[in-house]
């Protein structure tokens, strides 16, 4: 039971991760590089950073579930400049 665990929670971290990779392309495409492109993915990659942290057997790193959506720009910090943009619009 416990290899299976350890195969779920590495197969939904590495999900994660590729995510927060693709989110962070994308951040630096649209801001930086001051491309078109689509929108981010909006929480997916936290969440599966999250289930992958919470299948892990190890209970030391269940206590880290929250991270991802702090490392994943589609997350917090993706909303919340979303909403700093669209409260900025507003008041020009």
């Amino acid at each position: 039971m416990k290899i299976l665990l350890y195969i779920l929670s590495i197969f939904f971290l590495l999900l994660g991760v590729y995510g927060i990779i693709c989110n962070w392309i994308g951040f630096w495409l649209a801001y930086v590089k001051k491309q078109h492109i689509g929108s981010f993915a909006p929480l997916v990659a936290g969440v599966l950073v999250m289930v992958g942290l919470l299948l892990f057997p190890n209970n030391d790193v269940r206590k880290l579930c929250w991270i991802g959506f702090l490392i994943d720009w589609g997350s917090i910090p993706g909303i919340f400049c979303s909403v700093w943009r669209i409260h900025k619009d507003k008041h020009k």
